[in-house]
Formats: C-alpha cells, structure tokens, sequence
C-alpha cells in the first residue's frame, strides 16, 4: 500500500541478451508511453490503483512479469496542510485541506480547538475577517479506518484596510503641518 498523494515507481531487471521492448499495463491494459524499464505512477491518484505488470521482448521472445498492486492506503492522511493566511479587515480568508486515503471522508474544521458549526468540507472559509477571526484553524478527518489532524494554520487580520492606510496616512500628515 502506498499513500496516494505521493508518485509510486515500478521496475523491472532483466538479465538476458539486448535490446529489450517494454510495455507497462495496469489492469492488463497498455499504459500509452510507458515503454522504459521503470514506471512512475504520477500521485498514486485512486484513479491509478490497481495491477501492474510489464510486457518485456527482446529478438528471442516475451515474457510477462509478475503482478504488482497499487493500493489504498486505508488510514487519512493530509497530503496538503492548511496554509497561513494574512487578510485585511473585512475581507475573506479560506483554508483549504488536501487528504487521501479511503473515502469517503468527514471533515469538521476548528477555530481555536472549539468546532466550527457547518465547516465540514475540505475547505472554510472566513467571511468578511473581524479582529475576533485572528487565531489558530485546523481540521479534523475521519474515515472508517481513523483520522488525522492538520496541522494548526493561523489567520491574521490586519485591522487597517491596507489601501485606506497610504491616503489617512498623508491627510494626517498634512493636517499635522
């Protein structure tokens, strides 16, 4: 078993006499340009999983190899954390998580270590940022085979709209003078 956010690689060794023809199937289907002696499974997507095997000719003949599987790995786990976030008041804030392992999956984000109420998908969103928003996001997934947590993702708000602060800024100087 492989976590699927992570690229898999098959190979195959073979000791006879060159040049050698390759051809890679998954699930007994030709995997179009998979024609070298290793095979790298782009993210293990769950669109990939299955049985690989490799055709290999040379002048003397073709063999098949034996079969290797690409499975699921049960367990979530986070493939892309949560990022920090620096929003000016008033504006948007999401976070988002990227997981794999088996669907489907329960999300359930937190704010500060208490649950959010709805924040249940794979991303959240903070609307319209207050000065309360700043703090700690994480997200709890859960499957049938367990859960994991995100790392913590903190949100700033900056309490000056940042394109009100260059022009109060140069009022302020002139009514200073």
């Amino acid at each position: 078993m492989t976590p699927t956010c992570t690229s898999a690689t098959f190979t195959i060794v073979v000791s006879d006499d060159p040049p050698f023809f390759y051809q890679w199937q998954r699930n007994g289907i030709n995997i179009a340009g998979a024609t070298s002696s290793a095979y790298v499974v782009p993210n293990g997507e769950t669109t990939n999983l299955g049985v690989y095997t490799v055709i290999v000719s040379n002048a003397f003949g073709v063999i098949l190899s034996s079969r290797a599987t690409l499975a699921l790995y049960p367990s979530p786990f986070i493939c892309s954390e949560p990022n920090d976030q620096t929003v000016s008041l008033g504006s948007n804030a999401t976070f988002s998580v990227r997981a794999s392992g088996a669907v489907p999956f329960s999300y359930q984000w937190q704010f500060g270590g208490t649950n959010i109420a709805g924040a249940t998908s794979s991303s959240y969103t903070v609307q319209h940022a207050s000065a309360d928003d700043s703090g700690s996001y994480r997200v709890s997934i859960t499957n049938a085979y367990g859960s994991t947590n995100s790392l913590p993702a903190t949100l700033v708000v900056n309490l000056a709209p940042s394109n009100l602060i260059g022009p109060f800024a140069r009022r302020l100087a002139s009514v200073v003078v």
